[in-house]
């Protein structure tokens, strides 16, 4: 191991639960959920209503960000589209809506997320980094000198973004998006980095607990692009990491080795409205029955073995035959069941997924237990014997 890795460790962490992350939040050690401000899927609802921290990226793009749509107020019931694309979320005024409470389009999203999971605790980008405005600008000035490719875009007046090749002077210039005195309507600001926001995240919470060690919670994008696409954004950050440490006036307050565990918090996608909790509860069930049916044919197989009769060609092909017959029957009801509820397995990248809009319209949010007691591997699991099920069903 580098002295790099040695300084900043990211590694996936999938055998926790929702009830683990909260206990270790309690205990003292960061836990943070990364989002972006938009329509917030079942997982991050169901994370939002657990208690843990929502970090709200407030800069994404309207019509670019296929994951959040902060473009759309979006639910299952189809979508209404509130601005144009090309714009910053948190720098676009709202065409449409309610503008005495929410005037812009970030509010509105966030409003809404409030409304249906009251007990939330939300903050977005802009607020988080203007709380910790004395790091934020000595990262700032330390990551453009170490690395001054990371900074290319900045913010224009009329709310969109666009690539620069002397990103570094105009931070000097224009100061930071985040940073500016106000962010919502000054021009030319240097957008932060996506890798120098992470590395901002990784210090503050490390500074705040005093810990060593993080929970940092990704989505289905982040644990991909920090560690397992072509070329990771792991090195970069563990760089950005290394030099803050060793010129920040902070620098000796941070851990020698700091780890910072990603969940894969994405697999905690079994949550739903109130009004839609039977065919999930149905689910969950038909699922666990399926689990049970394997294990007595498995027992009825190896019994069978045992006996005489294993040896009579016409006894074992009947056995084969009532044991393709049943595991038919059970990766059939598995199918039926999901197909009950298509909103938990829409295509990456598209709409049609269960929001704050459906939980406000449907009588809130229902997270069942399994959802909160399992780990990311275990409910992982179960969206395979889904997956596997609606496969065979089709074929």
């Amino acid at each position: 191991m580098t002295q790099l890795e040695q300084q900043l460790t990211i590694i996936e962490k999938p055998d926790v639960s929702i009830n683990d992350l909260i206990q270790i939040q309690a205990d003292g050690i960061s836990v943070l959920r990364s989002a972006h401000v938009g329509n917030l899927s079942p997982y991050n609802l169901a994370l939002a209503q657990s208690g843990v921290r929502i970090l709200l990226v407030d800069h994404n793009i309207t019509g670019k960000d296929k994951n959040y749509f902060p473009e759309l107020a979006a639910s299952t019931t189809g979508t209404e589209r509130l601005v144009r694309d090309g714009l910053l979320s948190s720098r676009t005024v709202l065409d449409t809506g309610d503008t005495k409470d929410a005037r812009y389009l970030d509010q509105f999203h966030i409003r809404t997320i409030e409304k249906a999971i009251p007990n939330s605790q939300l903050i977005t980008n802009t607020d988080y980094v203007r709380k910790h405005d004395a790091i934020a600008n000595e990262v700032l000035s330390i990551s453009a000198a170490c690395m001054p490719e990371l900074f290319t875009r900045i913010v224009t007046a009329d709310g969109s973004t666009k690539h620069v090749d002397d990103g570094t002077r105009r931070l000097q210039e224009k100061g930071a998006l985040q940073l500016a005195d106000d962010p919502r309507t000054v021009d030319g600001a240097v957008l932060i980095p996506n890798a120098v926001d992470i590395v901002l995240n990784f210090l503050i919470e490390a500074l705040d607990s005093g810990e060593a060690v993080q929970y940092h919670l990704s989505g289905p994008a982040m644990v991909q692009y920090v560690l397992k696409q072509k070329e990771p954004m792991l090195p970069v950050l563990q760089m950005l990491y290394s030099d803050i440490v060793s010129k920040a006036s902070f620098g000796s307050k941070l851990p020698d080795c700091l780890l910072v565990n990603l969940v894969p918090t994405a697999e905690a996608k079994f949550a739903t409205t109130s009004a839609r909790q039977p065919q999930l509860d149905n689910l969950l069930a038909v699922i666990a029955a399926g689990e049970s049916g394997k294990q007595l044919l498995a027992a009825a197989r190896a019994s069978f073995f045992k006996e005489d009769a294993c040896t009579d060609p016409r006894e074992r092909q009947t056995l084969e035959d009532l044991q393709r017959s049943e595991q038919a029957r059970l990766v059939g009801a598995i199918a039926l069941a999901a197909e009950a509820t298509p909103e938990h397995f829409t295509e990456p990248r598209s709409t049609g997924f269960i929001t704050q809009y459906d939980v406000l319209n449907e009588g809130g949010l229902y997270v069942p237990s399994t959802n909160r007691t399992a780990t990311m591997a275990a409910l992982r699991a179960l969206t395979v014997v889904i997956d596997n099920a609606v496969k065979k069903r089709r074929l």
